[in-house]
């Protein structure tokens, strides 16, 4: 996050060109009994 709020991140990353965003990824395999702990409150790519 590059603010305080959701709103401040939403405003600033309308201000910036998406060739300047910086993404990042994770990756997690494994059996999902031990992953979901970890990541229930990550919003997830399946």
């Amino acid at each position: 996050m590059t603010g305080d709020t959701y709103k401040e991140q939403l405003t600033k990353t309308k201000e910036i060109e998406t060739e300047e965003h910086n993404y990042y990824g994770i990756l997690a395999f494994g059996e999902i009994e031990k992953i979901n702990p970890i990541t229930k409150r990550l919003s997830l790519f399946k």
